[in-house]
């Protein structure tokens, strides 16, 4: 083999790994995303200053934690952006706090039934009797006395959903090399 079909083999095969490289960082670009948890409102699950790796695709179901963006009819109670918290009921649910004790009515049932939630770190604050329209869900932060969420605002819309973090998501760390890459890629 001369060194010219040595050279074009060498550059087709560099060229198709970098290609592939760039199709890979694309495709992540389009499922996932960074979020850096900010405040005190979903501790003890996520903590303050985390960087995690969000989906951009879910589904709204109760006990998903969930990325909000916050709608321009909400953006004198919230500072940010975004919010993270944890949806507790969803469309046709209703649901009510007394004593610090969540009570759910799922769609089709008769019956309140006290939420087990083992992954709050604060007590629930008390609220009246709230149903769910089509679309609508109710999210609560895990920290409930600190969090700005669904007690003080109402329902939220699914369409406000931006993203989706599993319980098993990948936390970033800067000192990481894997971190360090998947923050450059992502």
């Amino acid at each position: 083999m001369n060194k010219k079909k040595v050279w074009d083999v060498i550059s087709y095969v560099l060229l198709s790994v970098i290609a592939l490289l760039l199709l890979g960082v694309v495709i992540l670009r389009f499922i996932f995303f960074e979020v850096e948890i900010v405040g005190s409102s979903m501790t003890e699950t996520l903590k303050d200053g985390e960087t995690m790796i969000a989906r951009r695709q879910g589904k709204a179901e109760r006990g998903r934690i969930i990325i909000i963006d916050v709608p321009d009819r909400l953006s004198d109670v919230f500072t940010g952006e975004f919010l993270v918290k944890r949806i507790v009921a969803v469309e046709g649910d209703s649901l009510y706090c007394l004593g610090g004790v969540l009570y759910l009515k799922q769609e089709g049932e008769t019956d309140f039934s006290a939420l087990s939630e083992d992954y709050i770190s604060s007590r629930t604050p008390d609220f009246s009797e709230v149903t769910l329209k089509e679309g609508e869900i109710y999210c609560l932060g895990d920290n409930r006395a600190p969090s700005k969420d669904s007690t003080e605002v109402g329902a939220f819309s699914v369409s406000d959903i931006f993203g989706y973090l599993d319980e098993d998501a990948i936390r970033l760390s800067r000192t990481s090399v894997w971190g360090t890459i998947l923050k450059f890629l992502i």
